[in-house]
């Protein structure tokens, strides 16, 4: 687990921490329009990416979680696979069929026709290309599923930056989208290869099976609804920003790069993290994936409170000292993003009690309110306060996820009985950070001493907690 803790940490950094690093110059070389644009293409597609495969990406897990023999893992590889591309290809043509006879897509995103028209080129293999690396994971295809993942984004990346400075200003999002496409079609094409050399026949039809099919399509689709809102839930504080505070959207999409840092942290931990627990629930023993998912609420939600904590008294100076006049807004958006984020990967383990008692139609009302709640604060702080209350509608409804699960597991399927002390406490030490302190406010004529301080004290207090709960036989044990 360490190698491919490892291995998908640099992954993540590489390809989206490098498109974070490089955001000092796309935000001068691209006008506010323009640096939106995309992420404002993606609050779409995060949503049509969830229905993409019909459900059967949802399904996966379950089916593999219960199936003992390697004949029957194998059946479920291939038949999820066949299906899941066949309805990424009915998706994305209804999608481009609808952008293409009305302009609804392109007049969201500000984008022009010829740029709308890229974007879509290469949304087929993006689709595609998502369901190849999530299997790799299950495969334990770590290297190959690193190769794929960084041609489609870290290469993008390199390519585009220096490329978009060379054009003409009204060409240069054109030109990012036209590389991230070409990308995205040779990252299709390299994990076809992958899967050749490791001798994982996924698109074998022989191992097709139309009753597999016909199960998990049913199983997946069930699932959609809960999954489909929680995209709603990820994504409608750029809907509504973008509909009742259209001025603040590029600030809210800086912040949201910027906060990304913790969503990186999480998305290591998911990569890594589901496929063993797939693996220690089908042994039906909590003496034994008890203790490991307790060890992952400590170890991860530690991690994610430093980084909301030290986002708490730098992301002020950051944004001050790395990007323009009309980006400064985002600072005081960061921190609380930042939180959210951290009480999020708490979810990835709690999560678990649906797993185990294989009941996933839960996600649908637990997603719901949670979107209900996030709607309500935006509707009413976003008005007055603009983007802060987007976020502090997202932090909202991360913290109603987080409490669900942890009622349903301790006290209504009573399968999951975590330890919620540490966490808990972690938690409302970020958030005093969060909401109260305020560079200056405890030394203002040594700010930036004062500054290391407070985060030297925070990381030693989280360091201090994560030794007290550390398992018996030590993190590594507890993992093995």
């Amino acid at each position: 687990m360490k190698r491919d803790l490892i291995i998908y940490a640099g992954v993540i950094v590489l390809g989206q921490g490098l498109a974070l690093l490089v955001s000092p110059f796309t935000t001068r070389l691209l006008s506010e329009q323009q640096f939106a644009a995309l992420p404002l293409l993606a609050s779409i597609y995060g949503v049509v990416a969830i229905i993409q495969h019909a459900g059967i990406d949802l399904a996966f897990p379950f089916f593999l979680a219960n199936a003992a023999e390697k004949s029957s893992r194998q059946k479920i590889f291939v038949t999820s696979t066949l299906v899941a591309s066949v309805a990424a290809v009915v998706v994305w043509g209804i999608l481009t069929l609808g952008a293409s006879v009305h302009s609804w897509l392109r007049e969201y995103a500000g984008v022009t026709r010829l740029e709308i028209l890229l974007y879509l080129a290469g949304l087929l293999a993006t689709m595609l290309v998502n369901w190849q690396i999530g299997i790799m994971r299950f495969h334990h295809m770590v290297m190959a599923y690193a190769r794929v993942a960084l041609l489609g984004t870290t290469v993008a990346t390199l390519v585009a930056v220096p490329l978009i400075a060379l054009v003409e200003p009204a060409y240069r999002l054109a030109v990012v989208i036209g590389i991230q496409a070409t990308m995205q079609y040779a990252a299709l094409a390299w994990s076809l290869r992958e899967f050749r050399r490791a001798g994982a026949r996924v698109y074998a039809r022989q191992a097709f099976s139309f009753d597999l099919a016909r199960r998990m399509l049913r199983f997946g689709i069930a699932l959609l609804p809960g999954s489909v809102v929680y995209g709603f839930l990820v994504m409608t504080d750029r809907y509504l920003v973008r509909w009742m505070a259209p001025d603040q959207v590029h600030v809210l999409v800086l912040a949201a790069a910027l906060g990304s840092v913790v969503f990186m942290v999480r998305g290591v931990i998911s990569l890594m993290w589901a496929p063993y627990v797939v693996e220690w629930i089908t042994t039906r023993r909590p003496d034994r994936y008890v203790p490991r998912l307790d060890a992952g609420l400590a170890l991860f939600g530690g991690a994610g409170f430093l980084l909301a904590s030290l986002a708490a008294v730098w992301a002020d100076w950051a944004v001050h000292v790395l990007y323009p006049a009309q980006y400064q807004a985002a600072a005081s958006l960061v921190p609380i993003l930042v939180l959210a984020g951290a009480v999020s990967v708490l979810s990835l383990v709690a999560a678990a009690t649906a797993l185990i008692a294989n009941t996933p139609h839960l996600h649908f009302p637990v997603h719901l309110v949670a979107l209900g709640i996030h709607v309500a604060i935006c509707l009413l702080l976003v008005p007055a306060h603009g983007a802060v209350g987007a976020a502090l509608g997202f932090l909202g409804a991360q913290g109603f996820i987080i409490l669900a699960w942890g009622v349903l597991g301790r006290r209504i399927l009573r399968n999951l009985r975590l330890r919620w002390g540490l966490p808990a406490a972690r938690a409302a030490a970020a958030g005093g950070l969060v909401a109260f302190y305020r560079p200056g406010g405890l030394w203002p004529a040594q700010v930036l001493v004062e500054r290391v301080l407070v985060s030297a004290g925070a990381a030693a207090a989280i360091l201090i907690l994560l030794w007290r709960a550390r398992p018996t036989g030590g993190w590594r044990k507890a993992f093995a």
